[in-house]
């Protein structure tokens, strides 16, 4: 320390307020901005351009200039509970999420202020306005469907309100990057007329997959029905051909047979030994009886000698 203010008690005590002073001013009139963060001065509370490069800055002590944070990552806004009536007058519970940024801290701070809270109070309102109108454009089937070919109703109204949202946010400084469903839920007074209405539309399915079976079925029968009887009346003409075809050969035989009996009633003996003797049979006859009489040897007499 200086001798002169070792000798004067009142000076040490000057210097030492001047340091402090300094260095307190010093301190607020330095401010860091980080890298998720952007700043804005206002001096005398108009505001200046953004700053979002991260480092060290400085600026006039307050009530000259004062500086505003923004966070500029996103951020996560789930809204409450609301009753909504859809286009054929039914109630469905809705709660949305919306993930959000702050994209312009100027028109932000501007339009908003400067905390996150006032942005997402903007954010409520935007969402309760647009939802009630998008989900009062499409019927309750669109969120409740049966059928696959009904498509996705529930993506469709989220991105119709997205894009709703997204159109007026911007006027905020506000950036929409998701909106959708938390919640999609009935009111108990109706959840039981949703569910038979559901049933009812699967017995319907079902009973036109059933008719349309039976119908194939029948379909089929009648088909079967004239291939079996066309088959059947041709093997009946065929097997009339043939009869014929064995009747004209068998009167032409018998034309043959006419002119000599003998020979035919050999030929008839033949063939009744040869169905008789076709596997090994022992039979115990008369050798005179026909047709077995033709085992007989000719040389012998009735009597076997």
């Amino acid at each position: 320390m200086d001798p002169a203010a070792k000798r004067n008690p009142s000076m040490a005590m000057l210097i030492a307020f001047v340091l402090i002073g300094g260095v307190f001013v010093l301190l607020t009139c330095a401010f860091q901005v980080r890298v998720t963060e952007a700043a804005l001065v206002s001096t005398l509370g108009k505001p200046g351009e953004p700053i979002v490069t991260p480092g060290l800055y400085f600026k006039a002590p307050w009530p000259f200039q004062r500086v505003y944070s923004f966070d500029r990552r996103l951020q996560l806004f789930e809204s409450g509970f609301r009753e909504m009536l859809t286009r054929n007058g039914s109630n469905v519970i809705v709660r949305l999420f919306a993930a959000w940024s702050i994209d312009n801290p100027k028109v932000f701070y501007e339009r908003v202020g400067y905390r996150s809270a006032d942005g997402e109070q903007v954010l409520a309102s935007l969402l309760d306005k647009h939802s009630s109108d998008v989900i009062g454009k499409h019927p309750l089937s669109s969120f409740v469907a049966v059928a696959p070919s009904a498509g996705n109703g529930i993506q469709e109204t989220e991105a119709e309100i997205q894009a709703r949202v997204l159109a007026e946010a911007g006027a905020y400084g506000m950036a929409i990057r998701m909106v959708g469903f938390e919640h999609l839920g009935l009111p108990d007074t109706i959840t039981r007329a949703v569910l038979d209405r559901m049933v009812a539309d699967r017995t319907r399915l079902t009973q036109k997959i059933r008719s349309e079976g039976e119908r194939e079925a029948k379909a089929i029968r009648i088909e079967a029905d004239q291939a079996r009887a066309e088959s059947l009346s041709a093997a009946s003409a065929e097997a009339t051909r043939i009869r014929g075809e064995a009747d004209s050969e068998a009167y032409k035989n018998f034309e043959a047979f006419k002119s000599d009996p003998e020979f035919a009633i050999f030929l008839r003996k033949l063939e009744a030994l040869e169905q008789t003797l076709k596997t090994k049979t022992t039979l115990i006859l008369d050798r005179d009886m026909p047709p077995y009489d033709l085992l007989k040897d000719p040389g012998l007499d009735s009597t076997g000698k």
